[in-house]
């Protein structure tokens, strides 16, 4: 995913290649989680202020904008990995 991400030196001294990798699909996997995780909350927001802002017989168009407005950040981001279901 080419994820940067930071180590205390000392920790990983003396890590072979294999070491490294095993520690580059944590690393992937703990980010990915959390962005799945964020985007999971996004949706339910998103969808939840889509239920507010429809009434019986209008639709809330500030709240609609709001909506529209969502920046969707975490599910963005595990779209820019091609990790998504094309929620947003």
């Amino acid at each position: 995913m080419g994820v940067p991400y930071y180590v205390d030196a000392s920790a990983v001294h003396g890590y072979g290649f294999g070491q490294w990798r095993t520690l580059d699909r944590a690393v992937e996997q703990s980010l990915t989680n959390k962005l799945n995780r964020e985007c999971g909350r996004e949706l339910d927001e998103r969808e939840e202020l889509t239920r507010r802002a429809q009434g019986w017989f209008s639709i809330d168009q500030d709240i609609m904008q709001q909506v529209n407005e969502m920046p969707m950040a975490s599910c963005r981001r595990l779209k820019s990995y091609g990790l998504t279901k094309g929620y947003y």
